[in-house]
């Protein structure tokens, strides 16, 4: 079979071109069935971003309620607070009567006519010393001794022996391109399919742009896989731009990572596991593309450990 888009002789049982990656010709049932699928695709994508903004919006309106309510709260307790020192105060001195002034007064007259005697000198042995505090003062409240890092490697180098692969059940992303026939969102990098890609939509090298990818619960997340350039052919992935640095966030932890450029797959290993309901990736710089300005990333894999 011939390829319509280069020539090239293919099997003719083959569904991609050999040499260019494109889809070979096809008959009208299975174009309409790839379009039925592409349209559904399509819809299952607006659906998933239109829930993924709704959960942001919920997730938003939450915390401002949260934080009306610690405020309230705290000025609540100063409130009451300061209302009863009032009234103690007031209580105090209502209560010190005649008798009790008198007997003050004699106290304060014996303490005066007894001699005073001149305390003796401390010896070292005798002077108190600090005590000990309980944490290390050089390590800041709040943080752990050891900061998490984040390192990248090639996947067939990385041992991931105890750890589960994190269903991924939505994606967005801050742009993506259109084009005819072709789904280019983010629901691509977790299709198990590794010729579809993310393609950024916006001019020039998508500097920036980021992918956001969601689980639907926590997992305590230790690797993240992934393709970057487009996988479609040897072909296309150089004439596509790829990510060469990259910043990933897992749930409140900022990782910059760098890539080597060539067609492998890679694997970023945290020091150790960070609890998220979701990751991103932003791209920091490319690799530029031979023909197009479009980068891409064409599979992202996330592992948990249990």
């Amino acid at each position: 079979m011939e390829c319509p888009w280069c020539g090239a002789e293919n099997e003719d049982s083959a569904r991609h071109c050999r040499i260019c990656g494109n889809k070979l010709k096809v008959s009208k049932a299975d174009e309409e069935y790839e379009a039925a699928e592409k349209k559904k695709a399509r819809a299952k994508s607006k659906d998933r971003s239109r829930r993924l903004k709704e959960d942001r919006i919920t997730v938003i309106l939450g915390m401002i309620l949260a934080a009306a309510v610690v405020v309230g709260g705290i000025g609540a307790f100063y409130g009451i607070s300061r209302v009863m020192n009032s009234q103690s105060e007031s209580s105090s001195a209502g209560e010190l009567s005649d008798e009790m002034v008198q007997e003050l007064n004699r106290t304060q007259q014996t303490t005066e006519a007894a001699p005073t005697e001149t305390p003796a000198a401390a010896t070292p042995e005798a002077q108190s010393t600090p005590a000990a505090t309980a944490a290390d003062p050089t390590i800041p409240v709040g943080t752990s001794a050891t900061e998490i890092t984040a390192a990248v490697a090639y996947s067939y180098e990385v041992s991931m022996d105890g750890c589960v692969e994190v269903p991924i059940l939505y994606g967005d992303a801050t742009s993506v391109i259109e084009q005819d026939n072709f789904s280019n969102d983010a629901s691509m990098t977790y299709d198990g399919d590794e010729t579809t890609s993310w393609q950024e939509g916006v001019s020039g090298n998508g500097e920036g742009e980021t992918i956001y990818l969601g689980f639907g619960a926590l997992a305590n997340v230790k690797y993240v896989n992934v393709k970057l350039g487009n996988w479609r052919s040897e072909e296309y992935f150089y004439l596509n731009s790829r990510p060469q640095i990259m910043t990933l966030t897992v749930g409140d932890k900022s990782f910059q990572v760098a890539f080597p450029d060539g067609k492998d797959e890679f694997t970023i290993g945290l020091s150790d596991a960070v609890s998220a309901g979701s990751i991103s990736l932003t791209i920091d710089s490319v690799y530029e593309g031979e023909e197009y300005e479009d980068t891409c990333i064409s599979e992202i894999s996330v592992y948990a450990i249990p």
